[in-house]
């Protein structure tokens, strides 16, 4: 196999393959005020994958990739790019950032507004002659769709503009791994939804690893293969987005995945792959978890609640919950709605739907909802 020779900053040279290797993550990074942020999970590239780490604002998500950068040294642990240590607490292992073959795109894109699109894409070319760095601007220009934005400011760009030249600075460099940063979060909600599918179709033709750090749960189902939930610092699950979303393995992730309903409920009784539990003062069903069990958080997302008023109809739907109206919240084009059914459920409605049943405080309803959609976690 081909190799080259990598050096860090104590001068340790050692053969790298040619074939990118895994990204092993083992560490604690602690701050002075006891925060600490813990993470241990690999990032392999045999097949290259898009990562999720989703959570909370102040979950640790930026120092985590930080840290994978080498812009902030872990307190404790390893991080560990095939045989070589980037980092190791308690030896002289240190690889310097730009020695990371690591392309980290920050969340406000970090452009210099004096500097043309050209010039900040060639910025990080400083060791190739001019020829070298033109032709690998202009392919990365091509690649991206920037050629005729070439000559332009930052300024004179619109913020999906502004994004590709960012992306694009960091690819020029040709990294064997690339980390995003919220690369969402400078941009309106408008631009968001027409970069979101570029971004993932660009991703999944890169043939590299990506970690992207975000908080919101659209932008992780739209461009995740995988998703790890960091919450106050640890790493609570893994696994796909949609499993993550639908079948969160603690009420910690259930929480920072915006489940809008989180009960504490108790098993009553069980029959025919169905059982049936004690929510405050309401009863609901839902599928036989199986084990030994009986005491559960009850987790129902608001976008699979039905709000019906009338007789109830005939469905599939094993519940039908009555109860009234609490609250009512909008949220752009959907309606929060709290309902006492015995207990607080909450339904995520549109607008029209809200107008129709002139949903607010006090109206009764009834709530509709399959057994298959409740998810038990054993309150162990």
């Amino acid at each position: 196999m081909n190799t080259q020779n990598v050096r860090d900053v104590e001068g340790t040279v050692g053969p790298t393959p040619t074939v990118a290797p895994t990204l092993n993550v083992n560490i604690e990074k602690r701050y002075s005020d006891g925060t600490t942020i813990a993470a241990d999970f690999d990032l392999p590239s045999n097949p290259p994958q898009v990562s999720i780490v989703f959570g909370p604002s102040g979950a640790g998500k930026t120092t985590l990739l930080r840290c994978i950068a080498g812009l902030e040294r872990p307190t404790r642990g390893r991080i560990r790019y095939g045989e070589e240590i980037w980092s190791q607490h308690g030896t002289r292992h240190w690889v310097r950032p730009q020695k990371r073959p690591i392309g980290y795109l920050f969340q406000d894109f970090a452009l210099f507004p004096h500097l043309t699109v050209e010039r900040n894409i060639a910025f990080g070319l400083g060791a190739f002659s001019r020829s070298e760095c033109h032709q690998k601007v202009e392919a990365i220009s091509s690649r991206l769709g920037l050629e005729g934005l070439r000559g332009r400011r930052p300024g004179e760009l619109s913020g999906g503009e502004q994004q590709r030249v960012a992306l694009a600075r960091v690819l020029v460099r040709e990294p064997r791994i690339l980390l995003l940063d919220e690369p969402f979060a400078a941009l309106d909600e408008r631009t968001r939804e027409s970069v979101r599918s570029y971004l993932r179709n660009f991703l999944s033709q890169l043939e590299i690893p990506a970690l992207v750090v975000t908080h919101d749960w659209i932008d992780a189902l739209a461009l995740g293969d995988e998703m790890m939930v960091l919450s106050r610092g640890r790493l609570l699950q893994k696994g796909s987005p949609q499993e993550v979303f639908t079948r969160p393995a603690r009420r910690e992730v259930a929480a920072a995945v915006g489940v809008d309903t989180v009960a504490p409920g108790r098993m009553l009784d069980r029959a025919d792959g169905v059982v049936r539990l004690r929510v405050g003062r309401g009863e609901l069903l839902a599928v036989d978890p199986g084990g030994e069990d009986n005491s559960f958080w009850v987790c129902i997302r608001g976008e699979d609640v039905t709000i019906e008023q009338g007789p109830p109809p005939r469905s599939s739907a094993r519940n039908h919950l009555s109860g009234k109206v609490s609250a009512v919240f909008p949220q752009g084009t959907l309606t929060k709605v709290v309902l006492d059914v015995g207990f607080e459920l909450v339904a995520l409605v549109t607008r029209q739907a809200a107008r129709d049943l002139n949903l607010a405080p006090g109206v009764g309803i009834s709530a509709v909802f399959k057994a298959s959609i409740v998810h038990l976690i054993p309150t162990k």
